[in-house]
């Protein structure tokens, strides 16, 4: 798979990736490092563990990497959980709406990966 096909396969937006990272071979490699990235394996943790307050600042931190690599379908997802997690009376956040907007987050997650890892110039890093 090419890059810009991989993009499309995201839901990410290649333009406006390529203004911030001016060579695809870059690019490629800092999609290959998200793969290594531990936000979304701490946001499963902590909503898991019902720690919010840890929940919210890896939701943010996913949010954050995505819209930075163009991975817009996810990044949007990333926001709406954080955004029900930035409640700071973590009595009021609603765990079974957590769980039904982690399981966006978590489908849109593979998708990347997935097309991450069909790169044409797949190489371990």
């Amino acid at each position: 798979m090419m890059l810009m096909e991989c993009f499309d396969a995201m839901g990410g937006d290649y333009d406006s990736v390529r203004q911030r990272i001016p060579k695809d071979e870059m690019i490629e490699r800092f999609l290959k490092k998200f793969l290594a990235d531990p936000c979304f394996d701490d946001l499963n943790r902590s909503l898991q563990e019902a720690n919010f307050p840890e929940a919210f600042r890896a939701a943010h931190s996913l949010k954050g990497v995505c819209y930075n690599l163009g991975l817009t379908r996810l990044g949007d997802a990333a926001s709406v959980l954080t955004e029900l997690l930035r409640e700071k009376d973590t009595e009021k956040i609603d765990p079974a709406q957590c769980e039904e907007l982690f399981q966006k987050v978590a489908e849109d997650y593979q998708v990347v990966t997935d097309s991450i890892k069909q790169l044409d110039s797949w190489v371990e890093i």
